[in-house]
């Protein structure tokens, strides 16, 4: 499997792990605004960055690297503005969960691969 379909895990189980976190915290009554905040700046984060490495391997990309790497840029910047002036309201053990989602898509991709890399290494033996 290529980088790119390992990301693209990355991105599905985070989506799906999202998924399951809204419902429950839905179900439970609590506050979902800023479990998406949280899930959203560091996919966005992750976005950029996988787009700026592409970019280096692939010199056509740069135009669309130094776009994101502005908009991120300026979104952070607004988004601790927004915060700062009371603005934006959200609260911050969702916040955490939602960035956690990601670390934790991280984890459970990466065991799953090395799982089926060490499948492979024994059916080759």
């Amino acid at each position: 499997m290529g980088n790119d379909g390992l990301l693209w895990r990355v991105v599905a189980m985070q989506a799906a792990l999202l998924a399951v976190l809204v419902i429950v915290l839905r179900g439970l009554d609590w506050p979902v605004k800023g479990t998406l905040l949280g899930a959203g700046v560091i996919g966005f984060s992750f976005v950029t960055f996988w787009v700026v490495a592409r970019s280096i391997t692939h010199p056509s990309r740069k135009p669309l690297a130094i776009v994101l790497g502005t908009l991120k840029i300026v979104l952070y910047m607004a988004l601790t503005a927004a915060v700062l002036t009371g603005r934006l309201l959200a609260d911050g053990a969702g916040f955490a969960l939602g960035v956690s989602s990601f670390v934790v898509a991280v984890v459970t991709v990466a065991a799953l691969r090395g799982r089926a890399l060490r499948a492979e290494t024994q059916a080759e033996s």
